[in-house]
């Protein structure tokens, strides 16, 4: 068949020109296949379970009667209801008073321990970044008062009830230096960030 009756012949079959032009333009050929998107995965947390709080102890400093605020800032604590470790710092404020002394202190602690529902226990070793006391009408002043520290008690949710006892020793210029026991009972709270999968749900 020649060109020219060949394009007769197409022009009097409407598929078969249809199919040649398909071939010629290429529209036949090979489409990408497209896939799904990946499902987004879970965020990393970029926070380990950590805290924040503060608590307030009331007790006895040898004879006299102590109150101490106190800070939590905890860089490592377990989850709540969860056991694990505790480990931070604890700076605060204290004043004591009885039988005509008294005393004020910025004490600030270095703290570990666990923490396995419902209670937690800490032990501590820290100084007095500033002391000030008036014993026996001589008033004394100091600076890195060292002690050692033991905390007790229960942490539901954050919550928190116990006992704390420190042994002081403070030393000062001006008067002479003594050691002092303390034994309070404190009450505060620590405030956690909320579970890795609690933030993911956020919008």
């Amino acid at each position: 068949m020649t060109t020219v009756g060949a394009f007769f012949y197409l022009n009097r079959q409407p598929s078969a020109s249809a199919v040649l032009v398909a071939l010629l333009c290429g529209t036949t050929s090979a489409q990408p296949i497209t896939t799904a998107p990946p499902a987004p995965s879970e965020p990393r947390n970029p926070h380990p379970p950590s805290g924040i709080g503060a608590s307030f102890a009331l007790g006895r400093a040898g004879d006299a009667w102590l109150a101490r605020l106190d800070y939590d800032v905890l860089p490592v604590m377990a989850p709540t209801r969860t056991v694990g470790p505790v480990f931070g710092f604890m700076p605060g404020i204290e004043y004591w008073r009885g039988a005509g002394d008294s005393g004020f202190a910025i004490p600030i602690a270095i703290v570990m321990g666990i923490r396995a529902f419902p209670g937690r226990a800490t032990i501590g070793l820290g100084f007095d970044a500033i002391v000030i006391d008036s014993v026996n009408d001589d008033v004394g002043f100091g600076l890195w008062a060292p002690f050692v520290s033991a905390n007790l008690g229960l942490d539901i949710d954050g919550f928190r009830l116990g006992v704390d006892a420190r042994i002081v020793r403070r030393w000062q210029f001006g008067a002479d230096d003594f050691t002092q026991w303390q034994l309070a009972i404190f009450a505060g709270r620590t405030i956690e960030p909320p579970p890795r999968s609690a933030r993911a749900a956020r919008p």
